[in-house]
């Protein structure tokens, strides 16, 4: 499905899939294509709901299943979308996305970049698994990340620290056993089960594996 807005018309799409696309002219006649005008696919009586719109989605893809099609790829325009429709298209988009893990949907949001500022790009970029942008020319991909809540301070240490955390953590236990008088790891959780120092799940986990 191809939810296109103007100033693109209905005329110019097809030509531009005729051109762009090898033998694209034979897609609409039989189905395999659609194309439709964002205000009639986003919109009832000039409403956005983000219920109803999912509800199409869902229907669209169970369509495609019944006339064996391996799943549905979308390209949605946003050029229609209105400033007072942007905090639930926002909502819709993060639910559309969470459900795609499981659906056979690919889809493909356009944003008109002219009309988009900073904070909108990276509103678009953390709402989606991924964006693209041209840029001097050339396409990018933005890629939202966002930072560990408890980062592990580990990370941070350099090669020949590790080294020494390892070498340090090795003596130590070393020397523990040697003082119990244990010959090996075995022997030593062994005697940690024995005197209790190990959190009760643990133990009963190994005593399972017994």
């Amino acid at each position: 499905m191809w939810v296109i807005h103007k100033p693109l018309t209905m005329a110019q799409a097809r030509r531009a899939l005729e051109r762009g696309v090898p033998d694209g002219d034979r897609y609409l006649p039989d189905g395999s294509l659609e194309i439709v005008s964002g205000g009639e696919w986003y919109l009832k009586d000039g409403a956005f709901s983000s219920k109803r719109v999912m509800r199409k989605w869902t229907g669209k893809l169970e369509e495609a299943s019944a006339r064996g099609y391996e799943g549905l790829r979308v390209n949605g325009d946003t050029a229609w979308l209105r400033r007072k429709d942007g905090r639930r298209f926002g909502e819709y988009e993060k639910t559309l996305n969470e459900s795609l893990v499981q659906k056979r949907m690919i889809v493909l949001c356009s944003y008109p970049l002219a009309a988009c500022g900073a904070a909108e790009v990276l509103d678009v970029a953390r709402s989606h698994h991924f964006a693209i942008a041209k840029r001097v020319g050339s396409w990018e991909v933005v890629e939202w990340r966002s930072p560990p809540t408890s980062p592990d301070l580990y990370d941070t240490a350099t090669t020949r620290e590790r080294q020494v955390l390892l070498l340090a953590a090795e003596s130590h236990r070393a020397s523990l056993l040697r003082k119990l008088g244990l010959r090996n790891q075995a022997e030593l959780v062994q005697y940690a089960l024995r005197r209790g120092l190990l959190p009760l799940e643990h133990r009963r986990r190994q005593a399972t594996d017994h």
